[in-house]
């Protein structure tokens, strides 16, 4: 995982190296040997409107999610908060600058938490199988429980779940899409308007899909028939960015 602060540094969230600060000098590393994390992977990375960076790293009974500042890192965790799970799948900042999270882990660990003001909230909890969410600029959410990573029957023969947090309220969606036994959601996103953006797989067929908050808009089937969606982002004029696997960004 990667973010770009306000200053052009490139903050790196690595798999054995800790967490990275690219600069125009080089490269400084942070890991178990010479800060706080307690090992060498960061899961995710996101810089705040406010410059300080925020990282996920766990260890066992350690860790949980970090907050930098530039001197020392403060940790947040299930021992010092409301967190169900020091285990962060994902972190994501709303206009103005709240952290969004979600928590995973065995039995109540699954939980989605907004951090704003140096207060948490949960915002829900028992969302089991969560493997993606996307948040808007106004704190709207989209997540997706992928049942077909579960390791019960009974889940995993369930139709996909996409849920949608607007107005303190969760409602779940129902796209009109095939079978969706035969679906998997490759990414989410959220873009400026707050409207949801997927990228998903029928069968060998991709497809791109945008829900307006009233319906559901597919893409020509032409489009991306073929291409493998791996990643859709959105800039600061709502441009929208596709990534695929093997055909470059549209």
């Amino acid at each position: 995982d990667i973010s770009i602060a306000g200053d052009e540094n490139l903050w790196i969230a690595s798999h054995g190296s800790g967490l990275g600060c690219v600069t125009k000098n080089g490269v400084e590393w942070y890991n178990k040997a010479n800060s706080d994390l307690p090992r060498d992977t960061v899961r995710k990375v996101e810089v705040g409107l406010d410059g300080r960076i925020w990282l996920s790293c766990e260890k066992g009974d350690a860790g949980g999610l970090f907050v930098y500042d530039g001197k020392e890192f403060l940790t947040y965790s299930p021992d010092n908060t409301p967190l169900m799970s020091r285990y962060i799948g994902d972190i994501k900042i709303d206009q103005e600058g709240s952290i969004y999270i979600y928590t995973f882990g065995p039995e109540r660990g699954y939980g989605v938490y907004r951090f704003s003001e140096n207060i948490w909230e949960c915002l829900g909890g028992g969302f089991l199988c969560l493997t993606i969410f996307s948040v808007g600029p106004d704190g709207e959410i989209y997540l997706y429980l992928d049942y077909s990573v579960s390791s019960s029957l009974e889940l995993s023969q369930q139709q996909f779940n996409l849920h949608h947090y607007h107005s303190g309220d969760w409602e779940q969606l129902f796209p009109e899409f095939p079978d969706p036994r035969f679906i998997m959601f490759n990414t989410i996103q959220a873009d400026k308007r707050n409207y949801c953006w997927i990228g998903r797989a029928i069968g060998e067929t991709c497809r791109l899909w945008v829900y307006d908050k009233e319906s559901w808009i597919e893409a020509s089937v032409e489009s991306f028939a073929n291409y493998d969606i791996t990643t859709i982002e959105t800039d600061m004029n709502n441009s929208v960015y596709i990534g695929t696997r093997k055909h470059g960004i549209f």
